[in-house]
């Protein structure tokens, strides 16, 4: 019989580097803080009716506007938020930002970590995501807190995933869970869609195959031999008859 494993064991402690991630991936960014609001921040916030639309009626606000041509309410629900805390100042915004960027940071980690990789190797690939300049337009750009966001559902989207597969592949909780992450993702960025082709690359791409990809194929095979045993069991069962 099949037994499913962690990927790496080091997820199953405390393993104080994802909080570090976070840290060193907020630093390098600190100066942001002093930002003002650049190009079409101010279609985000300063123009954007929904956000003074006021609470609770934001919310049917958020899910029925369309700015700058994208629909993403939960990114409105949460400018709209930072709003409702720091009025329309600048400050709040880049400070959330900031905080959305150190999540994800540790969520990088614990993902790299899960996937079966050398601890060493997690460390370093988070470390050069989280402090990479192509980081900055994302972070320092209060218009693409759509960017953080989704990709901070989209982790804890992968996540609840390698759970579920974890868990025996069966439909459940964690399944549920993903599910509803990556249509929080998806609300926030339409890059959301890209999930999909990344976790089939997960379970089937050719090469040295991540340890998430190893389970799930243990937990077909388990399944091959459950129903072969099923079969040979109708079998015996049928010409006793």
């Amino acid at each position: 019989m099949f037994r499913l494993r962690a990927a790496v064991q080091v997820t199953r402690r405390r393993d104080p580097f994802a909080a570090v991630a976070a840290l060193v991936a907020v630093v390098p960014f600190l100066p942001a803080l002093r930002n003002g609001f650049v190009w079409d921040d101010g279609l985000y916030v300063g123009a954007n009716p929904v956000l003074r639309a006021g609470w609770p009626s934001v919310v049917p606000a958020a899910f029925g506007a369309l700015t700058v041509g994208n629909w993403h309410p939960v990114t409105l629900l949460s400018l709209a938020l930072d709003n409702a805390i720091g009025g329309p100042g600048p400050f709040v915004f880049h400070v959330t930002n900031l905080l959305l960027h150190g999540v994800n940071a540790a969520l990088a980690y614990r993902l790299a970590a899960r996937l079966g990789g050398h601890r060493s190797a997690a460390v370093c690939a988070t470390l050069l995501w989280a402090v990479h300049p192509l980081r900055v337009e994302s972070v320092a750009w209060i218009a693409e807190r759509k960017d953080l966001l989704y990709v901070a559902f989209f982790l804890l989207a992968l996540l609840a995933y390698v759970r579920h597969v974890e868990g025996g592949g069966r439909i459940g909780r964690a399944y549920a869970v993903a599910l509803g992450l990556f249509a929080a993702s998806a609300l926030s960025k339409a890059m959301a869609v890209s999930l999909v082709p990344v976790l089939d690359g997960l379970v089937s791409r050719p090469g040295p195959r991540p340890a998430v990809a190893r389970r799930e194929d243990s937990v077909r095979a388990r399944r091959a031999v459950g129903r072969q045993r099923g079969d040979r069991g109708s079998a015996f069962g049928g010409g006793a008859s």
